[in-house]
């Protein structure tokens, strides 16, 4: 119950005063404190207090330091309430504040007194900023001969105790001055020591840069002023700073607080001390696992301020965890781990998940972090195969490093788990290619010259290089080249030079807009067309031949690779008879090469011109020397009636017998200009077959031959009439 004034004013006029006694709506009687009557305790020791309570989700519990900031303390639930622990670091009143549904419980707030150690005197009002204290000696004083020493030099905790120890033995007699210097007003206390020495407490309430003045009989003792950083509680830069961060840079809410995880989950620990100097225990973290048992979770540096610890989820329940620094509590969580596997939770990365060098090792890795208990399964499928090695780190990642030898699109298929499910982002799709390398860019057909006015092509080969645009350029004045891409990165490049006789054009060879090292290429132009450039080779590449066998066909090849492309090629061909032979010219595959044929029926020697565009490709006739090839002397004459008188356009058949007669083929001279059409057939088991059909009136002889030379009975002699006469 509480007593409110209530104040009335009336017309301007104020009544009586009013006392209104309101009773809460709520009954705190049942809500009591144990261990708080004419409670004293020594600084920096802990204290245990008990609050009894049925409701405790609506009863709070504030602790202020005498300076007046809030204490943290570890409050525990207990069957009838609460168990409080704390360890005071100020000398002074502490105020225990209790509260339920924001009301104050009776006799709240509690007063707890905190005093230094034994021997140990606080001034009178508690919080001052200066101090003197007198040291008796027979010698005068010698303020270079005080030494100040203690862990209160140098670097200090905020809103935490410390001191420093003044030695006065050798300086004489004089009086000891104290001031401190700083952002805030700061607590002092001397106590003589009786042996010479002082210590003097102080705490520094707020962080920042104070300075301690230490005067013997009114001189600075060596070292004064001394320069103090007073940094911020420990607790207060760890929750500052976060108490850890998952492994590997997973993203997501540190370890600090409540989380459901998988069985086999790693977790890693890291908390930063941001510089704090320990002054008892320093940073320790302790885990509770499900059966109750509690383990020291082992720190490993990582730097001066960076501590690492890692944990593994391998019981089923709830793990709690409690980060301690010098015995007090800065940060606490738990952790409910629980059976099953997540392929969500696994995460892939690295650059080999997108692109990769052809021949080179490429990797990424693979992250089951928070997945649960499981295997990874992988797959990748591309236009080769892949040399591949997969390093486990024993932390629930790992390391894949695989090598492709073709270029082209491949596909990475993770799985994780006994369902073999496909991981965030898989199947990934990976480029391969080759490193970007010029030099790896070749020309092939590319022979230095040109024909004025005449197409010419070449290859450029980019196949051992990244994928790049491949150009071609002339200087200007020259129509510009077609570059033709015919196989994946091979370009066939055309194009047509002007210019005179022995001029030198250059061609600019560019792969992604840069020149390669053999460009610019040199093209010496020539003429058009150069008849005796023509060369004549037999069908196997080889020099022409002097010889050949009669009856059967002579074929030569006709090069004009270096004479340019004609527009008519025609040959001659006259027999060692003085009579013209028929022959043939057709163009080959290549465009440089044709073929020129005839067949030499009688043994003796051929000439041949060859002429290119009407011009002769040499001055003298190229000459064929034909031999006899078979035995014309075994083949048999059949068929042939014995009549001499022929009529024109009549028919006659007769047969042959060439099977003996070896290597070698039939062939038929009429003799004289007279016209007699004739052809062969053949027939079976060696058998040829000869037709004649005389044209013309007149005397006629035919002669047969095989092998070039005349078979037995081989001149046919007959007289033509007109079937009129």
């Amino acid at each position: 119950m509480s007593c409110f004034k209530l104040k009335v004013v009336f017309a301007g006029v104020e009544i009586p005063k009013v006392e209104i006694n309101v009773k809460p709506h709520v009954d705190i009687s049942g809500i009591r404190v144990e261990g708080l009557k004419d409670a004293i305790v020594t600084v920096n020791c802990e204290k245990e207090v008990h609050v009894f309570t049925c409701d405790g989700d609506n009863t709070r519990i504030t602790i202020r330091s005498p300076s007046g900031r809030v204490v943290e303390a570890l409050i525990e639930p207990t069957a009838t309430g609460f168990r409080v622990r704390f360890t005071p670091s100020e000398i002074g009143d502490y105020t225990i504040e209790v509260t339920y549904e924001d009301i104050p419980i009776d006799e709240s707030p509690f007063t707890l007194h905190s005093v230094p150690p034994l021997n140990e005197k606080v001034t009178p009002n508690g919080v001052v900023a200066e101090a003197e204290y007198v040291v008796s000696a027979s010698e005068p004083p010698q303020a270079q001969l005080v030494k100040v020493t203690g862990p209160g030099l140098g670097t200090v905790l905020a809103a935490r105790s410390t001191h420093v120890l003044i030695d006065a033995t050798r300086a004489g007699f004089g009086n000891i001055d104290l001031y401190v210097d700083g952002p805030a007003k700061t607590p002092i206390n001397c106590i003589d020591n009786h042996d010479g020495t002082c210590s003097m407490f102080y705490e520094p309430l707020v962080p920042g840069v104070y300075y301690l003045r230490v005067m013997f009989d009114d001189c600075h003792v060596p070292g004064s002023p001394f320069k103090i950083l007073a940094q911020p509680p420990v607790s207060e830069r760890l929750r500052r700073n976060g108490g850890s961060r998952r492994s590997s840079g997973h993203k997501g809410k540190g370890w600090i607080g409540k989380e459901n995880v998988l069985l086999g989950h790693r977790k890693e620990i890291r908390v930063s001390t941001s510089g704090a100097v320990p002054s008892t225990t320093g940073l320790e973290a302790i885990t509770e696992d499900p059966d109750g048992r509690r383990y020291l979770l082992k720190f490993t540096p990582e730097s001066d301020d960076v501590f690492v610890g890692g944990w593994t989820a391998q019981k089923l329940g709830e793990t709690k965890f409690s980060v301690f620094y010098d015995g007090i509590m800065v940060a606490e969580g738990k952790t409910i781990v629980r059976e099953g596997q997540d392929a969500s939770k696994c995460r892939a990365v690295g650059e080999g998940l997108e692109r990769a060098i052809v021949g080179e090792r490429t990797k990424f890795r693979i992250d089951t972090q928070g997945a649960g208990e499981g295997s990874i399964a992988m797959a990748i499928k591309g236009p080769s195969e892949s040399k591949t090695t997969v390093t486990d780190h024993s932390n629930g990642s790992c390391t894949v490093e695989y090598v492709l030898l073709t270029p082209g699109l491949y596909e990475i298929n993770i799985v994780y788990g006994e369902k073999k499910e496909p991981i965030p982002g898989s199947p990934f799709t990976t480029v391969a290619d080759f490193r970007h390398d010029p030099s790896k860019v070749s020309v092939e057909g590319f022979e230095g010259k040109a024909r004025i006015g005449v197409p010419t092509s070449f290859v450029v080969d980019a196949t051992r290089t990244a994928a790049l645009p491949i150009d071609v350029r002339l200087p200007v004045g020259q129509q510009q080249p077609i570059v033709e891409e015919f196989e994946p990165r091979r370009y066939r490049v055309t194009f047509t030079a002007t210019g005179k006789p022995d001029d030198v054009v250059p061609v600019e060879l560019l792969y992604g807009g840069e020149p390669v090292p053999a460009s610019p290429l040199k093209v010496t132009l020539t003429s058009a067309l150069e008849p005796d450039r023509v060369k004549l080779r037999d069908r196997s590449g080889a020099p022409f031949p002097s010889e050949s066998r009669a009856s059967l066909p002579a074929t030569f090849i006709i090069d004009v690779s270096e004479a340019g492309r004609p527009d008519k090629l025609s040959a001659e061909v006259m027999g060692p008879d003085g009579r013209p032979r028929k022959s043939t010219i057709i163009a080959t595959g290549d465009p440089n090469m044709y073929e020129v044929s005839f067949t030499p029926d009688i043994v003796g020697t051929y000439e041949m011109l060859v002429f290119f565009n009407g011009t002769l490709i040499s001055r003298t006739p190229y000459r064929i020397h034909c031999v006899p090839v078979g035995d014309a002397n075994k083949c048999i004459l059949r068929d042939l009636r014995e009549e001499r008188l022929w009529g024109v356009g009549e028919t006659r058949r007769f047969a042959v017998d060439v099977s003996n007669a070896g290597t070698g083929a039939l062939s038929v001279i009429p003799n004289g200009s007279r016209d007699v059409e004739w052809s062969i057939e053949k027939g079976e088991g060696g058998i040829q077959y000869v037709i004649l059909k005389p044209l013309t009136a007149g005397p006629h002889a035919v002669f047969l031959l095989y092998g070039g030379r005349e078979i037995p009975n081989g001149v046919i002699s007959f007289e033509v009439r007109s079937l009129y006469e």
